[in-house]
């Protein structure tokens, strides 16, 4: 593995954590939204 695709690991971790702490709180996301956000 290599630092490029560690960083964006690490990026997107956050941003699922985002969208999981957004879940809880009733702000739902479509898989296109979530695929926008962490830009897979």
């Amino acid at each position: 593995m290599n630092e490029d695709e560690l960083e964006l690991s690490e990026e997107t971790i956050k941003e699922i954590q985002k969208s999981r702490e957004d879940y809880k709180k009733g702000n739902f996301y479509t898989l296109e939204e979530v695929k926008k956000r962490i830009k897979i």
